[in-house]
């Protein structure tokens, strides 16, 4: 099995990404292609917002990107999302029970990107405003001012 860290495109190993890119490193992390598919349309409704995957056909990892490469979420396995949030919003995320702690660093929030009992649009709704907190967020760490 190859390592999803090698097949990585070079654009994304930037101080900014430093926590991220040292999970995959760590970890090879896949998503599900409903978990990468779901990221994917989320980016599609950001402005300036693009996705990434190393492999496609291995159902590597799927993270969401600014124009600048600076990754702000990234689809893992069958369960989650993880957003790059301020600590503030991951402090309370966590807090309200709506979220649980990253393994990747301390300004990511692992989101259950399907929650039983949420109306689908509801649902959507959260994940699209998380995934523009974390892009916003995100853009701020690198100046990026697209």
């Amino acid at each position: 099995m190859a390592f999803l860290i090698d097949i990585t495109e070079e654009r994304f190993k930037i101080p900014a990404n430093r926590a991220v890119i040292e999970y995959i490193r760590h970890e090879n992390p896949f998503a599900h292609s409903d978990i990468g598919g779901l990221l994917i349309r989320l980016t599609k409704r950001i402005p300036n917002t693009h996705y990434y995957c190393p492999s496609f056909p291995s159902c590597a990892y799927v993270v969401a990107h600014t124009n600048a490469n600076v990754i702000f979420a990234i689809a893992l396995d069958m369960l989650s999302v993880e957003f790059r949030l301020p600590a503030a919003s991951v402090t309370e995320a966590i807090a309200d029970g709506s979220a649980k702690t990253s393994p990747i660093g301390d300004d990511w929030l692992s989101v259950v990107p399907f929650q039983k009992g949420l109306a689908a649009s509801v649902n959507e709704t959260r994940l699209l405003d998380l995934c523009e907190a974390a892009h916003t967020y995100s853009k701020a760490l690198d100046n990026d001012p697209s």
